[in-house]
């Protein structure tokens, strides 16, 4: 265990990284910024994020193959790419945050996530956020959303229904692929496109509408 005392005003990148017999860390100092990779492949179970921190970095607790929760307090503003990238034990995610995005890979591999809930006021999502979230069952959009992107659900095979929120223009390629169990998609009015392979290998799914709205469909999209 490490205790970070009030007085250290900076940690450096990756200074905790692959330490895997690291249990638990309590950091007393002030901490805005949690660095890249700062935790990445060690063995953390638990973390209390400091409520005044407004960005986790890049990587910062990929690899953590036993930490099972996580809550992102609301001053933090920004989560970069692959922050929770792998940690396959990870089984509670609470965001209070008040973020735009959620960048590409932030979730991808977190096996063991059943359900998120994604805060009003999130605008986008990245590539493969959620990519082989295989224990992914529920997850709530928000309305805010605006753009998801490629293959942000590919491979989240216990994923059953999903509704879209009003205002997506675009279901971008490999979305949904590789749902297995997915059976119904509740698509919104304003969506114009169906990119390549969006729905490829939903062999599940039974129930579809197609606003009238779409003008193109791309190659493969409702391929097995």
């Amino acid at each position: 265990n490490i205790i970070v005392h009030s007085e250290i005003n900076e940690i450096g990148k990756y200074a905790f990284s692959d330490c895997q017999n690291l249990n638990n860390v309590i950091i007393n100092a002030k901490m805005e910024i949690i660095p890249n990779g700062l935790f990445r492949g060690s063995g953390i179970y638990e973390f209390d994020i400091p409520a005044e921190t407004k960005k986790i970095g890049m990587a910062s607790f990929a690899d953590c193959k036993r930490l099972q929760e996580v809550d992102i307090p609301e001053n933090v503003t920004k989560i970069d790419a692959f922050a929770f990238e792998n940690d396959e034990s990870l089984k509670y995610i609470n965001i209070d945050a008040n973020i735009q995005a959620i960048e590409q890979g932030t979730f991808r591999g977190c096996s063991s996530l059943k359900e998120i809930i994604i805060p009003e006021g999130v605008k986008s999502i990245g590539q493969e956020a959620f990519k082989a979230c295989i224990g992914l069952e529920t997850i709530r959009l928000p309305y805010s959303i605006e753009e998801i992107g490629d293959a942000v659900f590919e491979g989240c095979t216990n994923l059953k229904r999903i509704e879209l929120p009003h205002g997506i223009k675009r279901l971008s390629r490999k979305l949904f692929a590789k749902c297995k169990a997915l059976r119904e998609v509740i698509m919104p009015s304003t969506i114009e496109f169906i990119g390549s392979q969006a729905f490829e290998g939903c062999e599940s799914l039974y129930s579809i509408v197609i606003p009238v709205g779409v003008k193109g469909i791309g190659s493969a999209a409702f391929s097995y």
